[in-house]
């Protein structure tokens, strides 16, 4: 599946050598969560669209870009900070990982994303917090959506 890019990122992509960085952007939000937490794949925090980004290791191991797969992958985040432990402990559900790419000389510019992903099944050790991040469930919504009712189409029950 192909996705439109800007012209600054192809170059990127296909020099040899270039100055630019990709930055990911990784904004966690659960509605018990007094305030999103937003971390960055930089050395530095980053501004993109007037939210601040701490800088903070993580790894994503991204699912492959294909229609017919049921995507999946695996955050990890290192667990160097007590705020982050404390913030995966007083959810009550599920969170959304909002993920996206900017290069560092532009970062209020979405290169990429965002792409929506749903945190399951955490863990956690002295080291790292670790969870599968899941994109949606689309096998399992219905089809069609809709009944073809006479309150909804009257046109086809017009005879």
């Amino acid at each position: 599946m192909s996705r439109p890019v800007s012209n600054k990122l192809r170059k990127a992509v296909y020099a040899s050598a270039c100055d630019e960085a990709f930055i990911i952007l990784l904004t966690i939000n659960e509605d018990s969560l007094s305030a999103p937490i937003r971390v960055c794949s930089d050395n530095a925090e980053v501004v993109s669209q007037g939210e601040t980004y701490l800088n903070f290791p993580f790894s994503v191991a991204l699912p492959d870009d294909q229609d017919d797969a049921i995507t999946s992958s695996r955050l990890i985040i290192d667990n160097t900070d007590q705020r982050i432990m404390a913030a995966i402990r007083s959810i009550t559900s599920p969170p959304t990982i909002d993920m996206s790419v900017v290069l560092s000389s532009d970062p209020d510019e979405i290169e990429i994303g965002p792409i929506s992903f749903t945190l399951r099944k955490v863990d956690y050790s002295l080291e790292t917090i670790e969870g599968d991040i899941e994109g949606p469930d689309v096998l399992n919504e219905s089809f069609p959506s809709q009944s073809f009712t006479p309150s909804l189409y009257p046109s086809l029950f017009n005879i």
